[in-house]
């Protein structure tokens, strides 16, 4: 026991030295939404001590990063004063480790919560060395971890529920411990305030109280659980002027930021970004695919990014611990019900989410099930996967919170269903691949891998004998697309599938050609606003290409297979009787003639 707290607490001291000594912004080329919101919050929070947006808060953000604050969030009351429209909890704590440690501040804070989470575990399965590995293991191979690089509240939310849940699992049996409920009753409004959802925890307490009939204790709880919500809650009041920070008239800024100029005000720029005109709509179809993909998405699978969890799962299935952790297992699965029942579109926490930021806060609270750690041997192997399933984006963390769709460019990840619900908030941050629109094309384009070279000249290459798959969303329910082609120097074979089957192609050197992709049946989606979109899944596959450097006079490079240009059903019909696609028209009515040549009475005419 004693070398395993020895080696605990060297995990601590490495984690700390590895934190002071990175460089968040030579690894991070900007900040962007959430991140920028709360590190101009910690700013002001440590600098000004408020929460008020001015103009200095506005110069200090572009001290660390110059393209300033991308998507920070806003909103402005009805004194005209603008205020950081995010809760606050996170910010305040983290403005303590700024005004020492500046920007690595963030990194102190979410190492000792990190460290802390990996503490609390050890002690929940037994103070033991195989406790201790499989602890350690869980949080550091899993998506998880690369949120200790992220300027962003996951942890620290996750921080307060490991806590509370502990202090229920371990201390909290009789009527008369007090302490320890009253602990865990802050920690819980604290995550709360953070995290609405948390407020399940909350149940899973109360319940296990209720059955053993400790009333006295339930009613410490909820005393101790208001008293500490209505004090978070009037600090954002007394920081903001309003309890609800999503509340009121907020908008995003990607620039043109209030104060930049004279001509800038929060009216005149910006883009609303309210929830207030949100609709609920509730679709079976959605449901059951966001049922799977929460488990087995490409980009939000907790069975990829969090192997252990589930691991876990099928050890307590096989060895059932007490109550308690009957009714934690049933609050994280109902969290996970709930927010793919109310936030279907968005379950996996935005287009920025290294897999689903929105399950990174409870994932602890899921590995709580088990009573016990598992053997030394079952350990390597849950491990073992685990490592597997999370070097792909393990190897550069940085670049994985930065860029957190990379992982899927390529290899292992590619396997794996694409959630065709979350179109719109994918995790591809380039603008040349993620939502693309096209002129001459109603909808958008998202290109899913590294078999693209991304939008130009209002199409995109597919690279030489690449496979690439891309989803497109219109506001129409299409019968088909048409794409125009065009080839290289050598010749080119492919083909297009969809759930309707494969369309075959033949590109000859440097030609072009229109083919029609039919697509029978596609994915209805209704987001958030109440607009109908409709999604389909493509994939191509060709066969040839050329690098024109070494082939031609050209300077390109790139290994180039075939151009494709997405076009409107009703624009690729009217090229069709263009003189540039008369071999398309000709060969049409070769095929017609050849067809008519076994009439009988045609032969008679001819």
């Amino acid at each position: 026991m004693l070398r395993s707290r020895q080696t605990i607490l060297l995990l601590l001291i490495i984690v700390c030295a590895t934190a002071l000594t990175l460089d968040k912004r030579a690894s991070t080329p900007y900040l962007f939404a959430d991140e920028a919101v709360y590190l101009c919050m910690t700013k002001s929070l440590a600098l000004d001590f408020d929460l008020k947006f001015e103009k200095m808060d506005l110069v200090r953000s572009f001290h660390d990063y110059h393209q300033g604050p991308l998507g920070i969030i806003l909103k402005q009351n009805q004194n005209g004063n603008i205020f950081f429209a995010k809760p606050l909890l996170y910010p305040l704590f983290a403005s303590i480790f700024y005004k020492i440690f500046a920007l690595n501040g963030f990194l102190i804070l979410n190492t000792i919560v990190w460290w802390g989470i990996i503490y609390l575990l050890y002690l929940h399965w037994g103070n033991s060395g195989k406790a201790l590995l499989f602890s350690a293991g869980v949080i550091i191979f899993s998506a998880f971890s690369p949120y200790l690089f992220w300027i962003h509240p996951e942890l620290l939310t996750a921080g307060f529920i490991t806590l509370s849940l502990f202090l229920w699992h371990r201390y909290s049996q009789h009527e008369h411990d007090n302490k320890h409920i009253i602990v865990i009753g802050i920690s819980l409004a604290l995550a709360i305030t953070i995290k609405p959802q948390s407020i399940l925890f909350v149940g899973a307490v109360g319940m296990d109280f209720l059955l053993d009939k400790r009333f006295r204790s339930i009613t410490l709880l909820t005393i101790i659980l208001i008293a500490a919500l209505v004090f978070t809650l009037s600090l954002n009041m007394l920081f903001t002027g309003s309890i609800n920070p999503y509340s009121g008239e907020r908008k995003l800024f990607y620039d043109d930021f209030p104060y930049a100029s004279e001509q800038n005000s929060f009216q005149k720029t910006g883009q609303t970004w309210s929830s207030a005109s949100a609709s609920f709509n509730f679709s079976w179809e959605v449901f059951r695919a966001d049922a799977m993909y929460t488990w087995i998405g490409r980009f939000s699978g907790i069975l990829w990014y969090y192997f252990p969890g589930v691991a876990a799962i099928f050890l307590f299935l096989y060895c059932p611990g007490n109550r308690k952790h009957w009714l934690t297992l049933f609050s994280v699965l109902t969290i996970l019900l709930t927010q793919i029942i109310f936030i279907p579109t968005n379950y996996h926490g935005g287009g920025g989410a290294l897999g689903n930021r929105y399950f990174t806060f409870f994932y602890p609270a899921l590995l709580m099930i088990l009573p016990r750690a598992p053997s030394k041997r079952i350990s390597l192997i849950v491990l073992a996967i685990a490592g597997f399933l999370s070097g792909p984006y393990w190897v550069q963390p940085f670049s994985a919170s930065f860029s957190p769709n990379a992982h899927c460019q390529k290899g292992l990840y590619r396997w794996f269903p694409v959630e065709w619900t979350l179109t719109g908030s994918l995790p591809i941050f380039d603008p040349r691949f993620g939502r693309t629109s096209y002129d001459g094309f109603d909808g958008y384009i998202d290109l899913l891998d590294g078999e693209t070279y991304g939008k130009e000249n209002n199409g995109f290459w597919i690279k030489g004998n690449g496979n690439p798959e891309f989803v497109v969303d219109t506001p129409y329910e299409p019968s088909g697309f048409m794409f125009e082609l065009s080839g290289i120097e050598n010749h080119i074979s492919g083909f297009f599938e969809t759930p309707s089957g494969k369309t075959f192609f033949t590109l000859p050197p440097n030609a072009k050609q229109t083919v029609y992709v039919k697509v029978d049946e596609c994915h209805k989606l209704i987001d958030i606003y109440g607009r109908n979109r409709f999604i389909t899944i493509i994939r191509c596959q060709i066969q040839g290409g050329i690098i024109r450097y070494y082939s031609t006079d050209n300077a390109d490079k790139r290994f180039l297979g075939v151009f494709i240009r997405p076009l409107n059903v009703e624009n690729a019909a009217f090229n069709h009787s263009c003189s540039d696609h008369l071999e398309v028209s000709i060969t049409k009515w070769k095929n017609i003639l050849c067809i008519l040549e076994d009439v009988p009475w045609i032969q008679k005419i001819f």
